[in-house]
């Protein structure tokens, strides 16, 4: 059996990992925090990274479309409608009056 060479792999604690993947914090914030190079972190964990804020994503559309639903809070079915139905606040302005601009003479060098 052959020795491995070079440096030995740096210990990641995953489960913490996880939840700051969760809380979809920055990569470098996440380094930071675990004291690794953002190399190592997507050398090591990209897959499980993007997993793991697809599964958070999924919960908050989840919790959010219950508040919409169920709980009918106003903030939850405008995010809804907006990201899942199309909608767009529109404002409508609409001008009921005709304004009459007089240039005289002297204000034409303006």
């Amino acid at each position: 059996m052959a020795k491995k060479t070079g440096r030995p792999q740096i210990k990641v604690d995953e489960t913490l990992l996880a939840k700051l993947a969760r809380l979809h914090l920055s990569d470098k914030v996440i380094c930071e925090i675990l004291c690794i190079s953002e190399d190592t972190l997507h050398r090591r964990f990209a897959e499980k990274m993007e997993l793991w804020r697809s599964q958070s994503k999924a919960k908050i559309a989840e919790v959010l479309f219950d508040e919409a639903l169920n709980i009918r809070e106003p903030w939850a079915l405008k995010t809804i409608s907006h990201r899942h139905l199309g909608y767009a606040d529109k404002h409508e302005v609409i001008a009921d009056k005709t304004i009459q601009i007089n240039i005289d003479k002297q204000d034409e060098d303006l």
